[in-house]
Formats: structure tokens, C-alpha cells, sequence
């Protein structure tokens, strides 16, 4: 069974707008299932049948604006993320949006598409979220502290019953449904992966596991990509049930071989004592690039380059370079980290 894409629907009554959109987000038409509306009353409609997971309108239309059009949503299709754009710095207008309609995001045009990319990303991974009931005490999760670390690592956690009904997500794994691209949350909160095979592979780990009691049984798989990117790798472990629920759980930890977090600057320079230039390098070196191409990125000479190099060499005891790229990624790394300036200083 294919995996259901998020449904995004684009509106604006300029037919060039959306044609631009168009274009701009075509790399997106294999994550998303796009839909460019030229008014809102058809919009409001088209949002109905089937269910639209993000919309993203104009403010100002002819006939029904993009302010009544979400209100409108607001009330027919209230799970429904809405993004408004607009080409007015009205601070009235924004306040009665602000104050009326429910808003995931507002933004002036022209918006970046990168931005825009941005927002509806964070708007498919909240309704993924939200779309998840809160675990309870039993399982060792709760609102607090805990779910604030869980949401710092990279790698995605899901907690699901032995049945497959996912109850907690983190922020990586919540990432991971919402690009739609192998796994995925039906309505009754089953685990899914884009075949039937793979998500008979997915409950026969979950009904093995939610029935053992030993802690060291673990089931690992490789879950493949309709968009041919590496498979995702899955590793399914029991979770110790409680008196309160007989019914076993089992914790999957999810890495995204192609979204691997990497150590910031900073954290590099507190754990080996390098300089700020020094950390910098570092960091952009375990990110694949040769001597020359980090000169250029730095703006530093080859020789600069080559010599900070031999420095953080020395201060971390490593002799040659594929040894030092080794011992870099092996420091601990969390993610919601800003990108380093790689500008020497």
C-alpha cells in the first residue's frame, strides 16, 4: 500500500503566482500532493474532499478573502494548518488575523521558498504531533523534561503498542511521517510503511516484541524509500510494561542515514581545546570537504588551512586525517543547533 502524501493546497487569485509557486516547489511534487486554487470559495470546497493537511493562501482575493477563507476552515476543517501570505504590512489586518482565526504561520510576499518550504514543514509536523495523544506516566514519558530531551536527538523515537498504535513521537520522528515518504500514521494511528510487505514486517516486530520479556530480544530492519533514497534504518526493542497495562509496548529508534546530525563548532572546541578558527574547520571537514574546497569556504589560503589542520591533529592525537574525521563524529551531537558561521575571526 503506497503511502498517503501530505495534501497542501496553494491559493491566490493571481493564476501567475501559482504558476510560479509551481515551479518553485517542483521538487517537492514527490513529498507533497499539491493543489494551486485560484479562488478561495473553490478552495474552501476542494479542502473537503479529500482532507487538505496544510493550506497556504493569499489575504487579499476578490470575493472571499484569505481571511474569511480560513475562518472558514478554521470551522469545517479545524485539523487543517493554515499559512497566510500577504503583500501588505497592514498591522491592523495582522492583529484581526491574530485575533480571530486560528494562523500557523504569517507571511509578507514576496516569501523566500525556502521559508516558505520551512513553515509548511513545521505545519505537517505539528498536525503529526498533535494527531498523537499524550503518553501516559506508565511508559516513562511526560510533557516535561523528558519529552524536551527526547526532541533533542537526532534520531527519531516512536513508542508503539504491541499492536502497532503509535501513543508518543519525538520531534525527529515526527519529521520523518510528515515528509510522507515510507512511514506514515493512518487515522486509527497504526505504523505504516509504503508496502504491505514492509508494514507486515513492521506489526510481526511489534507483536514479537510487545510479547517477550527479555530485555536483550531486538529486531532491526531497513525500511525503503518511494523517492529512492536510503532506506530508513529501524531498530524495535520491548519496553517493560507495567501492572496498570498487561499489553506489551515496544520502542523503535529510527536513523535517517541521509540526515545524520553532526557536532557543532563550539561543542568540538570544548571537548579538544581548539581555537575558534580551529573548531571551525573542524567542523566543516566532517562534513566532507578536502583541504582545498574548506580554504575557500573559510576564505583562508590552502596553507592556512593545511597548517590549522596539523594543529588540531596535534591537539587531538590523531595522525592522519580520516582518523580525526572518525574521532569528530564520535563526540555527542543533538540537533535545533544554529548552523556555524565559517568565516575565519
Amino acid at each position: 500500500m503506497a503511502t498517503e502524501k501530505p495534501r497542501i493546497l496553494f491559493v491566490d487569485d493571481e493564476t501567475k503566482i501559482l504558476e510560479a509557486l509551481g515551479r518553485s516547489l517542483r521538487e517537492k511534487r514527490h513529498d507533497w500532493n499539491m493543489a494551486f486554487i485560484d479562488s478561495a470559495e473553490a478552495a474552501l470546497r476542494e479542502a473537503r474532499n479529500p482532507h487538505a493537511d496544510v493550506l497556504v493562501t493569499d489575504l487579499a482575493m476578490p470575493g472571499m478573502s484569505g481571511l474569511e477563507l480560513v475562518r472558514g476552515m478554521n470551522e469545517t476543517s479545524p485539523e487543517t494548518k493554515c499559512i497566510i501570505l500577504t503583500g501588505t504590512g497592514d498591522l491592523q489586518t495582522a492583529a484581526e488575523i491574530i485575533n480571530t482565526v486560528r494562523v500557523f504561520r504569517f507571511y509578507t510576499k514576496p516569501c523566500e521558498t525556502g521559508v516558505l518550504v520551512d513553515g509548511i514543514v513545521a505545519a505537517l509536523v505539528d498536525g503529526a504531533s498533535s494527531s498523537i495523544s499524550e503518553p501516559t506516566s506508565q511508559f516513562g514519558f511526560g510533557p516535561g523534561p523528558g519529552n524536551i530531551v527526547l526532541d533533542k536527538l537526532s534520531t527519531g523515537v516512536l513508542l508503539v503498542t504491541r499492536k502497532g498504535e503509535v501513543v508518543y513521537m519525538n520531534q525527529s520522528a515526527a519529521e520523518i511521517v510528515a515528509a510522507a515518504d515510507s512511514l506514515s500514521i493512518g487515522h486509527d494511528q497504526i505504523l505504516r510503511a509504503s508496502t504491505s510487505e514492509e508494514t507486515g514486517r513492521l506489526r510481526e516486530a511489534c507483536v514479537h516484541l510487545g510479547g517477550t520479556s527479555n530485555d536483550s530480544d531486538i529486531v532491526a530492519l531497513s525500511v525503503e524509500r518511494p523517492s529512492m533514497r536510503e532506506a530508513l534504518k529501524l531498530i524495535f526493542a520491548p519496553l517493560e510494561n507495567s501492572q496498570q497495562d498487561p499489553e506489551g509496548n515496544v520502542i523503535i529508534f529510527i536513523a535517517d542515514p541521509e540526515k545524520n546530525a553532526l557536532p557543532t563548532a563550539e561543542i568540538i572546541a570544548r571537548f579538544f581545546g581548539l581555537t575558534p578558527t580551529e573548531s571551525r574547520l573542524a567542523r566543516v571537514l566532517i562534513g566532507g570537504q578536502r583541504t582545498e574546497e574548506i580554504a575557500v569556504s573559510m576564505g583562508i589560503t590552502i596553507s592556512s588551512a593545511r597548517t590549522y589542520l596539523k594543529r588540531i591533529m596535534e591537539k587531538t592525537g590523531t595522525n592522519r586525517q580520516v582518523d580525526l574525521v572518525r574521532l569528530l563524529l564520535s563526540t555527542p551531537q543533538i540537533i535545533c543547533q544554529p548552523q556555524e558561521d565559517t568565516r575565519p575571526r
